[in-house]
């Protein structure tokens, strides 16, 4: 009994349902390998009789996305995927990566007496940076006394060292400052300065990167993780070679561990670099008017020299560079999804149910019946040895069981259930209270008429 209870539980064992996963379909993500100006529409404009190259408007308006974006804003491809849920288990792309670094501890500040006037004088404080990049402050256009203008900030486009090979200085000629934290920096696109007259300085480097990913595509999100990232730090700032294919410069990436070449054409870089030159030069200063003033006009010299100084007033260093990092991976978005990109193909992978048998679950529900059987054929045997009859439900083997042996005896053959049927049929008993307790007994006192005669002892009839 107490192994039966146990049987059901063993039954439920036997059937398990597992999930499998099945790859099945196509999965693809866009990669960046090259950065080629023949596949953009990069726009040229002449000064000075060659032409000055600025990136198109999907590459400029990637800066602007990243610039003006929330944050933790997920700047994420567009991946193609057959069934729920597709896997990259690794590829590289082409990127752009950033960094800030505080720079304050390089600022030097000087002091001018300045006469306004000729009446009064102001004492008006120079920042500088050992590139020579200042801020200075200056009063309004005399004789209007009353008007004085404080330059609170001012950013810049970094570009770096001439190449000797090509003459071309980085950024644009009038903007060219060498870098302060970054001097070693290898695949430099440029970068951006800030000072600020609360002896304040950043500089941000923006430069081509190589990127490894792994990536889940799961119920219409893609998700990215970067495992690595590899930039270029152990050549000089600008590192050209002629590819004999192309028969132009390339900007070459080449990653120690992989045989993958990421190549930045000439133009493209120009363009490019020139792009983030022309947004990323300004100032914001402050117009008193009345010396007395509480609430002094602010002027931006454009809305990206506003977000700039706005996140670097207003916000902390974290804040900047996190800034920066949208432009970046802004940039690294529209250099995978224009063309001349590279599907990586992954896996797609499709969820099914899987019924198994578990065989060993049945070692005991079998054991149980076949103890079952056995126990029934020794039944079967001993039955028929003995010639027991097969009583099933019939009560009259209870009630000739209880019957005392003289009645029995006077019945004569019993040994099948019609003997016993035909010989209930004229048969009368009677419980009374014997010598052995309460017995079934023949009533030798019925009449013809079929009643009972009375009888001396306890008894009763039935």
């Amino acid at each position: 009994m107490i192994l039966t209870i146990a049987v059901h539980p063993f039954i439920q064992q036997i059937i398990s349902y597992t999930a499998k996963e099945t790859h099945d379909g196509f999965a693809q993500l866009p990669t960046a390998i090259t950065l080629n100006s023949t596949d953009l529409d990069f726009q040229a404009y002449s000064e000075f009789g060659a032409p000055q190259y600025y990136t198109d408007v999907t590459l400029t308006g990637a800066i602007y996305n990243g610039l003006f974006s929330l944050p933790a804003t997920a700047f994420n491809v567009t991946a193609s995927c057959s069934s729920p849920k597709c896997m990259w288990p690794s590829y590289r792309t082409l990127a752009v990566c950033s960094s800030c670094q505080d720079i304050s501890d390089s600022l030097v500040v000087t002091n001018a007496h300045v006469n306004l006037t000729g009446f009064s004088e102001v004492l008006l404080p120079t920042f500088r940076l050992p590139n020579n990049l200042s801020l200075e402050e200056y009063p309004g256009n005399p004789p209007f006394v009353d008007n004085y203008i404080q330059t609170v900030m001012q950013f810049t486009n970094r570009g770096g060292n001439a190449d000797s090979s090509t003459g071309f200085i980085s950024g644009q000629q009038d903007s060219v400052f060498s870098s302060v934290a970054y001097k070693d920096r290898g695949s430099a696109i440029g970068g951006l300065f800030s000072i600020s007259n609360d002896s304040r300085a950043i500089e941000c480097l923006f430069q081509y990167c190589v990127k490894q990913h792994t990536a889940v595509y799961l119920n219409g999100t893609l998700y990215e993780t970067i495992t690595s990232t590899w930039t270029n730090n152990s050549v000089p700032a600008r590192s050209w070679e002629v590819v004999e294919d192309v028969g132009e410069p390339q900007f070459t990436l080449k990653p120690p561990d992989q045989g993958d070449i990421f190549l930045v054409d000439h133009v493209a870089h120009i363009a490019l670099m020139n792009t983030f030159a022309s947004l990323s030069n300004g100032n914001v200063t402050l117009d008193f008017v009345g010396l007395i003033s509480l609430e002094p006009i602010i002027t931006y010299t454009s809305d990206v020299t506003k977000q700039l100084y706005n996140t670097m007033n207003n916000a902390s260093m974290e804040a900047m560079e996190e800034l920066m990092g949208r432009v970046a991976d802004s940039l690294t978005l529209a250099f995978r999804s224009r063309p001349g990109f590279v599907n990586i193909a992954g896996t797609a992978v499709s969820d099914i149910t899987v019924v198994q048998i578990e065989w060993f679950w049945m070692i005991m529900p079998l054991t149980l019946l076949l103890l079952a059987l056995v126990f029934l054929i020794i039944v079967i045997i001993n039955t028929r040895r003995t010639s027991v009859e097969v009583w099933k439900s019939n009560t009259l083997a209870t009630l000739y069981h209880g019957l005392d042996e003289s009645a029995i005896a006077g019945l004569g053959l019993l040994s099948r259930i019609d003997h016993m049927e035909d010989a209930s049929e004229g048969l009368l008993v009677r419980l009374h209270v014997g010598e052995k307790g309460w017995r079934l007994a023949a009533d030798q006192s019925m009449g013809r008429d079929g009643r009972f005669g009375s009888v001396g002892d306890e008894s009763s009839s039935f």
